[in-house]
This record gives structure tokens, C-alpha cells and sequence, in this order.
């Protein structure tokens, strides 16, 4: 089911930020969200096995907290 939600996801999100900017920066913009998710899917593993091996709740937390402070910096983004 992961693997549905991420194919569903990905296009509107590598669209919609190439969408945002003029074309002369969309071939750096690219960069950007190819290097991010490379790095997600490396650094996310190795960090929540590292919180979860020093406490087994931990990783939920610290990412439960993570996506709290995204959704309040999204918010305050959409109302400026």
C-alpha cells in the first residue's frame, strides 16, 4: 500500500514545485527534489532505527512531533 500512496504522491509533488518557479530554475528545482528524495530514504531508515533502538517509542514521537511542526510551518506559510 506504501508503494500506491508514494505513486500517487510523487508526481504532484515533483510537479507542483517545478510548477512554482520560472523556467529558467525548474532544472534546479528538479535537483532539489530528486537529492531530497534520495536522502529520504536513506537518512529516514537510518534514524528511526537508531531512536527505535535506544527506545522503542521514540521514533513515533520524534516524528509524530516533526510532522506537528511541517503542518504548523504550512499553515503559517498559507495564511501570509
Amino acid at each position: 500500500m506504501t508503494s500506491w500512496g508514494f505513486g500517487f504522491t510523487r508526481p504532484g509533488y515533483t510537479a507542483g514545485a517545478s510548477l512554482a518557479v520560472p523556467l529558467s530554475e525548474q532544472g534546479a528545482v528538479a535537483g532539489v527534489i530528486t537529492s531530497a528524495n534520495g536522502i529520504s530514504y536513506v537518512l529516514a531508515p537510518a534514524l528511526g532505527i537508531g531512536l527505535y533502538g535506544w527506545q522503542h517509542d521514540l521514533p513515533f514521537a520524534v516524528f509524530a512531533l516533526v510532522l506537528i511542526g511541517l503542518a504548523a510551518a504550512g499553515r503559517s506559510r498559507l495564511s501570509d
